[in-house]
């Protein structure tokens, strides 16, 4: 298996990829080739020297192949990380959806790197491919990639868990500011529509006949909805 790139960044899925030993020949099975296979058939190699044998280039196949999941995994840590910078104030969901992408890319890659491992050390055993010291060499530096691009995948993959819980908290706490804080506005607001209502109704009220009733009930009014900001904001409110 080998990892391919989506149009969203850090988003993969994995293809497989069959090589037939022929003599003197290698027959790749496979949905499309990867550029790796196109550097190949160019004779642009990467990890081995020279084309020994026919093993020589099934390594530096799955050596690409290791390399390219420790890219991907790095890749969805980049993805995450500024994820992680815009859910810091964020309610949206969208950044919630974009994580549950990133953790079906990390659960693909995951997958992949653990099946092809045991290839891998079948190949370093030598046990149906004849490779000399220095393809062994070559072979170590792809389960070297393969290692480490499993130990990625899971740090990734144990991150981007603790990460859905962390911020799905973060966003309904970032929420229930949003709606403490309109209902401490709705309180403040709501004063001047209580006081109009007493000195709207026909009945007898102090300053009633006053010729600055209006004037002291615009003051009142102030005053009260400054001493509810102060005694929310004191309550953390507001």
């Amino acid at each position: 298996l080998y990892p391919i790139a989506t149009e969203n960044p850090g988003s993969y899925y994995n293809r497989s990829i069959a090589i037939i030993l022929l003599p003197g020949k290698i027959v790749t099975c496979l949905h499309n080739n990867p550029e790796f296979i196109n550097d190949i058939l160019k004779n642009d190699f990467e990890i081995i020297s020279e084309v020994k044998q026919i093993s020589s280039i099934i390594i530096e196949i799955v050596w690409h192949i290791a390399r390219g999941f420790v890219l991907a995994s790095r890749e969805v840590q980049v993805q995450m990380d500024k994820i992680h910078a815009k859910l810091r104030g964020s309610t949206k969901s969208d950044h919630l959806l974009r994580l549950a992408d990133l953790d079906k890319s990390i659960i693909f890659l995951n997958t992949a790197i653990s099946e092809n491992q045991p290839i891998l050390e079948e190949m370093a055993s030598a046990s149906f491919i004849a490779i000399d010291d220095m393809e062994k060499a070559w072979l170590h530096d792809a389960l070297v990639e393969n290692h480490q691009a499993d130990r990625m995948a899971d740090q990734t993959k144990q991150m981007l868990k603790q990460m859905d819980t962390t911020f799905a908290s973060i966003i309904q706490n970032n929420l229930n500011d949003i709606v403490k804080i309109l209902t401490s506005v709705t309180i403040i607001i709501t004063i001047p529509t209580i006081i109009s209502g007493f000195w709207g109704m026909n009945v007898g009220l102090p300053l009633f006949d006053h010729p600055n009733a209006f004037a002291y009930m615009l003051m009142l009014t102030l005053a009260l909805m400054v001493l509810a900001v102060f005694l929310l904001k004191r309550k953390d409110l507001l």
